[in-house]
């Protein structure tokens, strides 16, 4: 299995592995007597500066040297939360200190794909007079950009190429890709967005709503007929 499909072993992941594989070669290895054991993130640091190909994060994360910037990205999201804008600069600080060893991200326009692609939820903003920025997608209102997307897919009129557009329209194509194949797609909404998305999808396309408890809990009373008052 090849690096960049592997899932990325979290400090906490790794550190369990690291237990096990102790007590497993306890009976050929041990620490010597009198001696104290090497603290976890030490043992970390002698893992990956043995190795030709590994680095660690700034969580205590093995990852690739050189892995992709795509797969950085998605798995630095969290890295880009907080601040309203992020310049480019400001954006390639972050990624850098979470995985120093990973392959640099590409310029503008590239980037914007990527991070469009990764779902980081940042849409480029010419700064006018001053430098231009990444903005935080929900602070510009992005159900705005969807609507404005749908009507011009639905009724035909031209919209204007908004940033807000120009990054729902890969949603747009997902959803409508998914729904035509019969695919499933999770979607993360900023809670203070839900019902506009909720609304927007159920507009868009012929859905019903269901609730998943409902679902699971007919469920469990169909297989366990006597617990059915139990579970009202």
């Amino acid at each position: 299995m090849r690096w960049a499909a592997r899932p990325m072993p979290w400090r906490a992941r790794t550190h369990r592995w690291h237990r096990s594989a102790r007590w497993r070669s306890s009976s050929v290895w041990a620490w010597p007597e009198g001696s104290t054991p090497a603290k976890p993130a030490r043992l970390l640091t002698l893992a990956v500066a043995t190795s030709r190909d590994a680095a660690l994060s700034s969580r205590q994360e093995i990852y690739l040297r050189g892995m992709p910037p795509e797969r950085a990205l998605r798995l630095a999201l969290g890295s880009l939360l907080g601040p309203p804008m992020l310049t480019e600069d400001q954006l390639r600080e972050r990624m850098r200190w979470r995985y120093p060893e990973a392959a640099p991200l590409p310029r503008r326009p590239a980037l914007d794909a990527l991070l469009a692609e990764a779902g980081a939820g940042r849409v480029w903003q010419d700064g006018g007079q001053g430098p231009g920025y990444y903005a935080d997608r929900a602070a510009l209102g992005m159900s705005t950009g969807v609507s404005s997307l749908h009507r011009h897919m639905t009724e035909g009129p031209a919209v204007d190429q908004t940033p807000e557009v120009v990054v729902a329209q890969p949603l747009e194509e997902k959803l409508t890709y998914a729904f035509r194949t019969g695919g499933f797609m999770a979607l993360t909404v900023d809670a203070r967005r839900f019902l506009d998305a909720e609304r927007v999808l159920l507009d868009r396309f012929p859905l019903q709503r269901v609730s998943l408890d409902k679902l699971m809990l007919d469920a469990m009373r169909a297989a366990v007929p006597d617990l059915s008052s139990t579970l009202s």
